[in-house]
């Protein structure tokens, strides 16, 4: 078994994919917030040449907010463990993402 944080889930097996399942990979992240819920827009920046770069959105996920609280607490773990063993990635303009993200989050609470 592996854990998942709030929860218990089984490996046993594969996992059940629906249909429309997209593996889809992505460089960048938008976020919005409403009452309801948290919504994840996940993207590739497009290079079209020097000092021109467009964000090309992918994907929208939508969390309510337990499952978003439970996602971030899953990937701080994961985080920590990556940095461990890979080393701190530098992030652009990484302590305005914090600031910006904590501020959405705390109005939410």
């Amino acid at each position: 078994m592996s854990e998942e944080i709030g929860r218990v889930v089984s490996t046993e097996g594969p996992p059940t994919r629906a249909a429309s399942f997209q593996d889809v990979y992505a460089n960048q992240i938008r976020l919005a917030v409403s009452p309801a819920d948290f919504t994840l827009v996940f993207g590739v920046n497009d290079d079209r040449g020097p000092g021109f770069t467009t964000n090309v959105d992918l994907v929208a996920v939508r969390l309510s907010p337990s499952a978003m609280r439970n996602m971030v607490r899953a990937c701080a773990k994961l985080s920590a463990a990556y940095d461990e063993v890979n080393g701190t990635p530098k992030v652009a303009n990484e302590q305005e993402f914090l600031v910006r993200f904590n501020e959405v989050v705390n109005r939410n609470k």
